[in-house]
């Protein structure tokens, strides 16, 4: 067990959550050790202490970020469920509620993707591909694709979606308060308006 496993769960948090907030608001070169130390209110010396180095430090954010959402699509039984609209509301949900523990997650997922530092490129590269396949798995393996009107390609419905979700989770996330509620009606209405746009009626 390192040295940073060993804290308790509430000053880990403490420094996990400065290190998304500051990888979220900047590239991999202008987010300083410094600004997370900051941030995370303890020394710079604790975090190469605890990370060994600013990509050690980066590296555990982001394998840490891939297995909340992993562990919250699992044990919310997101693939257990067949038919393709369902599955994107359970999606939109398991999002918000990581949301709600991790407002910057996204920002910082968004940043990694778009990261081209050659410090850590190999890095991203490989964990874009990874989280590809797992994105893949979730949201398109053993649905109901015979529910879709002809010439609809899942895929691109898919793609559709994911661009809907993403432009308003960022849009709440700057917001001070979650209305889970009145965020998971809203967007159940946008799904269901697509559904009855793409399925066969006989499935509506």
């Amino acid at each position: 067990m390192t040295a940073f496993e060993e804290l308790n769960e509430e000053k880990k948090n403490k420094i996990i959550d400065a290190g998304i907030t500051v990888f979220g608001k900047y590239d991999y070169k202008r987010a300083s050790v410094s600004l997370v130390a900051n941030e995370a209110g303890i020394s710079k010396s604790m975090i190469f202490h605890y990370f060994g180095s600013k990509r050690g430090l980066y590296e555990y954010l982001m394998e840490y970020s891939f297995q909340t959402f992993v562990s919250t699509y699992v044990e919310g039984g997101m693939t257990q469920v067949s038919d393709f609209f369902d599955r994107f509301m359970m999606f939109s949900r398991m999002q918000l509620e990581v949301m709600s523990k991790h407002r910057f997650m996204f920002d910082f997922i968004l940043n990694f993707y778009i990261e081209r530092d050659t410090e850590v490129l190999d890095y991203v590269m490989s964990t874009i591909e990874k989280s590809k396949k797992l994105g893949f798995q979730m949201t398109l393996v053993d649905v109901d694709r015979h529910k879709f009107k002809e010439n609809i390609k899942i895929e691109d419905v898919a793609k559709i979606i994911q661009w809907l979700i993403d432009g308003y989770m960022n849009q709440v996330k700057m917001q001070p308060y979650f209305d889970l509620i009145a965020i998971d009606n809203e967007l159940k209405s946008t799904i269901m308006l697509l559904q009855s746009n793409f399925y066969k009626p006989d499935y509506l």
